[in-house]
């Protein structure tokens, strides 16, 4: 049995989100109880991508 994640809604909190397909290559989603649209951004990702910014900044 495999456990899987599932997503909150950042502005109600509720476990109601389904995909709602894609954009600049980023998986969207939608909360069915306050009707909002949202992406997740992953922090690890951005963080590393702020030191190659840098970096080339310099």
């Amino acid at each position: 049995m495999t456990i899987s994640r599932r997503e909150r809604c950042p502005s109600c909190g509720s476990l109601a989100v389904i995909k709602w397909g894609r954009r600049n290559g980023h998986q969207r989603y939608k909360c069915q109880d306050c009707i909002r649209t949202f992406t997740f951004r992953r922090k690890d990702v951005s963080s590393k991508n702020r030191f190659v910014w840098f970096r080339w900044w310099v």
